[in-house]
């Protein structure tokens, strides 16, 4: 009987060779869309964090009461947080992983880069393979313009020459050097299967002239060993509530 409805099934198809191709085509691009989501889904949420105590790690994010979302954070909200909170060990903030033109060691590619502030790799406990990670005098406005760089990048465009770190490279056209090689098997905290982050630089915000309108970075901090992550949110919310408060105070006041 299977091999009866397997003939009859195969002569069907072949006497409407279009609907074939259409039912095929359809079945092919279901499974491939099928593996892409689970990919997705895989990396991002069934594998966990491949950091040091990553259940003392928190994602902050502001929130807007009368849309009733989440959003990112202001550069100088950021700081605010950075410099009065007494809840987290270190805290760091990056970007989305953009594009960027990198040369040295060959032709010019594009690949992905991601702007950090200096206790980015600190509050995630990541310690370089080769050279340092970034420290506080590299993200300061003026200071010289310093990049890291992940360890398949370094393989691939460099062949894993350790006399990469000291080196100048150039990044949209600028002279940069790099000072460090990320650990292998480093994920960027947000992973973009189609652009992974090769090349991280620092923002080097200004305290004094930071935005509190633009709403552009992602925040990440590592709470203290005895607090708790509701405490830590009530303190953020409070220090929220205020800083609004002293922005209105000096709007009024201008």
């Amino acid at each position: 009987m299977l091999l009866q409805d397997l003939r009859y099934a195969v002569r069907s198809l072949l006497k409407k060779p279009g609907f074939t191709a259409m039912a095929v085509i359809t079945l092919a691009l279901g499974i491939g869309a099928t593996t892409a989501i689970f990919s997705v889904v895989q990396a991002v949420l069934l594998r966990p964090l491949e950091y040091p105590d990553a259940d003392r790690l928190v994602k902050i994010v502001g929130v807007r009461p009368s849309l009733g979302t989440t959003s990112n954070l202001a550069p100088a909200d950021f700081l605010d947080f950075q410099r009065h909170s007494t809840s987290f060990a270190r805290m760091g903030a990056h970007g989305f992983v953009g594009l960027a033109t990198i040369g040295g060691g060959g032709e010019a590619e594009r690949v992905g880069a991601v702007q950090v502030t200096d206790g980015f790799f600190d509050t995630l406990q990541i310690r370089p393979q080769l050279g340092r990670l970034f420290i506080a005098e590299d993200d300061r406005p003026g200071a010289a313009r310093v990049v890291v760089v992940s360890d398949t990048f370094w393989r691939r465009r460099f062949n894993a020459d350790p006399s990469l770190v000291g080196r100048e490279i150039t990044f949209n056209a600028l002279p940069v050097t790099v000072i460090g090689v990320l650990p292998a098997g480093f994920r960027h905290v947000e992973i973009n299967p189609e652009r992974p982050a090769d090349v991280f630089s620092t923002y080097r915000f200004d305290a004094a002239t930071a935005t509190r309108r633009a709403r552009f970075i992602r925040a990440v901090g590592r709470l203290k060993d005895e607090v708790a992550v509701e405490a830590a949110r009530a303190e953020l919310v409070t220090l929220a509530a205020r800083l609004e408060q002293d922005s209105s105070s000096d709007s009024c006041r201008r």
